[in-house]
């Protein structure tokens, strides 16, 4: 019990050095980014790194809402919905002739895949992602003050 428990910690510590590993990561290449906009403009270091810093925050949030929100699947569901195109991810091409023939048409409902974007699965790579661009835009709100 007391190995299993251990374990699970050593799991655990080494997701959460992976992620603020990739967090480091993240904040080295804002300061590159500030560095160029340094170099490239007239504008002081320390508001090159706030606003590189809360637009790469910004990013963050977008794509973690994105994929979290299953916002990033809707796009083919939704275009199909409207032309009432027909969604062939569920049939069975394989054992069902008059199917891959063309021969039937399976009746479905078109918002069904646009339903199904809207309720996905959990994902943690979406909630850190998000979690990384609020604490992008906490450090760099104090620079462009």
């Amino acid at each position: 019990m007391v190995m299993s428990v251990f374990s699970l910690f050593l799991i655990h510590s080494s997701l959460y050095v992976a992620l603020a590993t990739v967090f480091l990561l993240g904040l080295v290449a804002i300061s590159v980014i500030a560095l160029v906009i340094f170099l490239a403009s007239s504008a002081r270091l320390t508001h090159a790194f706030g606003y590189s810093s809360l637009a790469s925050g910004t990013l963050c949030l977008l794509a973690g809402g994105a994929r979290g929100g299953g916002f990033a699947n809707i796009a083919v569901g939704a275009a199909g919905a409207l032309v009432g195109a027909r969604n062939t991810q569920d049939d069975d091409m394989e054992h069902d002739a008059d199917v891959r023939h063309g021969k039937v048409m399976k009746r479905r409902d078109p918002m069904e895949r646009l339903r199904r974007g809207l309720r996905p699965p959990p994902n943690p790579t979406a909630f850190w992602s998000a979690v990384a661009g609020f604490l992008y835009i906490a450090i760099g709100i104090p620079f462009t003050l």
